[in-house]
């Protein structure tokens, strides 16, 4: 009988590989990352999700929230480990002082990082620049 719990077994495993779910984290009582928690010079820095996002995850979605003093502000997040621009998602300001919001979906390594990017502060200054994992995909 442990033959057919086996074969059960592995046939799940490979369902779960070729068909990966969506796990709604659910409602986070607060911001996971503030504006403190970003190196703010233009530059790609990297950013340890593992706290929150589980290891055999594929993918996750997460939503920023930016107040710039000026225009062209911006916050960038990508796969850790991508090297080119094509494939990430950003917010930019288009107006000062106001908060925009943004979705971003971004695929996650096995060490579970991104790599983000916010525009040179100063000149420019951020009065909010948060991010919160909404979702992931196993």
């Amino acid at each position: 009988m442990q033959w057919l719990i086996d074969i059960a077994t592995e046939a799940m495993e490979q369902y779960l590989i070729d068909n990966p779910r969506y796990v709604d984290r659910g409602d986070p009582a607060s911001v996971d990352y503030g504006s403190g928690d970003f190196t703010k010079d233009g530059n790609w820095h990297e950013l340890d999700l593992s706290a929150i996002v589980p290891e055999n995850a594929r993918g996750f979605t997460a939503t920023a929230e930016m107040v710039c003093d000026v225009v062209e502000g911006y916050f960038l997040i990508r796969k850790h480990g991508n090297v080119n621009t094509k494939a990430v998602s950003a917010i930019k300001s288009q107006i000062g002082g106001i908060a925009i919001q943004a979705d971003f979906v971004c695929g996650a390594n096995s060490a579970r990082k991104i790599d983000y990017k916010v525009s040179p502060s100063p000149p420019k200054v951020f009065y909010v620049l948060t991010l919160t994992i909404k979702n992931w995909w196993l």
